[in-house]
């Protein structure tokens, strides 16, 4: 299964200068909850992506996605095509590993075509300042789930987490 992981406001604003839109607590338990339940979870992010967290993500194995042919860390994998981490992906047969795509818009443009669910969560709210943004999500995808959280003292927006396949 491969799915696309992102926090978008109601414009589909994805970030402001390599950083999230805002702190949604709420968001980041689910991202943690959704991309370590299970075996053999795989998150594959951009090089800024990965900058931007600073250090691999416990519990998964993480993919760097770069052009950069020089960029090397402990602790990630690092691949320079979508081609070949999905080549690999296909390598692992019947056990296939949830591969979860986590940013930014570059990666995610580049996912969005072999994607089957998009896990979105939707900031009712539209930002002043953006200069990344999620790519559009079209009729060919469809809402299976949904779940509203109202802002509270540690979430400042409404949001909702949206479960999408393609119909």
């Amino acid at each position: 299964m491969i799915s696309l992981v992102a926090a978008i406001s109601r414009t589909n604003q994805l970030g402001y200068q390599n950083k999230l839109l805002c702190h949604l607590p709420n968001d980041l338990r689910y991202f943690k909850q959704i991309t370590t339940s299970g075996d053999h979870n795989i998150v594959v992010m951009g090089r800024k992506t990965f900058q931007s967290i600073g250090k691999p993500l416990p519990q998964r194995i993480n993919i760097v996605l770069t052009k950069d042919k020089d960029f090397h860390c402990r602790g990630v994998f690092v691949y320079h095509s979508v081609e070949d981490v999905l080549k690999q992906y296909k390598n692992y047969g019947e056990c296939k590993p949830n591969l979860w795509i986590i940013g930014g818009q570059t990666i995610y443009n580049q996912f969005m075509p072999y994607a089957d669910r998009l896990y979105i969560t939707l900031i009712d709210h539209e930002f002043e300042k953006a200069d990344s943004y999620f790519p559009e999500i079209t009729n060919e995808w469809k809402v299976v789930s949904e779940q509203y959280n109202p802002a509270d003292e540690n979430n400042p927006y409404d949001h909702y987490f949206r479960i999408y396949e393609k119909s």
